[in-house]
């Protein structure tokens, strides 16, 4: 499992998925959020779909997601496959599930209903002058999806504040040679993984993100053995995030070693509920890619 997924996660922060035009390659981010303009309560997940052996596919899933009303949501599943490639577009065919949901008054489901007609037809991402891509839908079989106009969703930069107070200063806080030190770097791991799950990072330019902690790890004015502190505390907290969220090549009993620990320091359930999906993963991913590059400047 943990060499699959690190596949996927070379194939999507990388590399990336792209679609060869004819005036050069055109990418389509995955993972990625999309969402409607004009009915903005449809948003959609983009991300690779398929590993098979030691490669990857071309192929992606897309989880749509339409409130009919507060309580009750339509959510489309969907595989999409490559069929073709212009200069300013690429076509993939479709065909997934559709499930109507419903949800109590704190967002849980309590209900599913899959439906017994399948959602098939034609995906179009199409590529403007400005970088910027939307995505249609074709299909006599999915008729609601082809009033759709979905576009790539940006995602902001935290500022370097807000960086330094939730990711540099706990894990400079993190403690050393007592007896919760253990306890503490789980709670800070836990911690993390849901601020990046939070802020969706793994949507944020890698560039854009390096340099908004580099600033925030310049504004620290930490002299050598500040440092020091902090890159231990970072790279442990890092494996405990890695081992955890299953990115690392941790074998059984060091996973069931963290996990034990995660669970002794009370923080399962949040690393739990922040780990829902795919989306969520390639975010903690982002976060530890970007802790594993900081570097002091004095």
């Amino acid at each position: 499992m943990n060499k699959l997924f690190s596949v996927l996660l070379v194939l999507a922060l990388f590399v990336g998925l792209f679609s060869a035009g004819a005036e050069g390659p055109f990418c389509i981010p995955a993972p990625s959020d999309w969402v409607d303009p004009t009915i903005q309560r449809v948003t959609a997940e983009l991300y690779p779909a398929t590993i098979l052996g030691t490669g990857y596919t071309d192929e992606l899933s897309l989880d749509l997601h339409w409130p009919d009303s507060y309580a009750q949501h339509v959510d489309y599943q969907l595989l999409l496959t490559p069929s073709s490639v212009s200069a300013t577009s690429a076509v993939y065919n479709f065909e997934g599930d559709i499930v109507l949901r419903t949800y109590d008054e704190d967002g849980a489901v309590i209900k599913e209903e899959w439906q017994d007609q399948k959602a098939i037809g034609q995906a179009v991402f199409t590529f403007g002058e400005n970088g910027e891509i939307a995505l249609t839908f074709t299909g006599n079989a999915a008729s609601d999806l082809n009033n759709l106009h979905l576009q790539a969703l940006l995602r902001p930069v935290p500022h370097d504040e807000d960086l330094v107070r939730n990711v540099l200063v706990p894990l400079y806080n993190m403690e050393e040679g007592t007896a919760g030190a253990s306890l503490k770097a789980a709670q800070t791991a836990a911690e993390l993984i849901n601020y990046a799950s939070l802020w969706r990072m793994y949507s944020i330019e890698s560039s854009n993100l390096q340099t908004a902690f580099s600033i925030a790890l310049k504004s620290m004015n930490w002299d050598n053995e500040q440092y020091e502190r902090f890159a231990r505390h970072k790279d442990n907290a890092s494996y405990l995030i890695s081992t955890i969220a299953g990115l690392n090549d941790a074998d059984e009993e060091e996973y069931a070693s963290v996990r034990a620990l995660m669970e002794d320091a009370g923080v399962m359930d949040t690393i739990t509920s922040s780990l829902q999906g795919t989306i969520d993963y390639f975010s903690v991913e982002a976060l530890v890619t970007q802790l594993s590059t900081l570097e002091n400047s004095f």
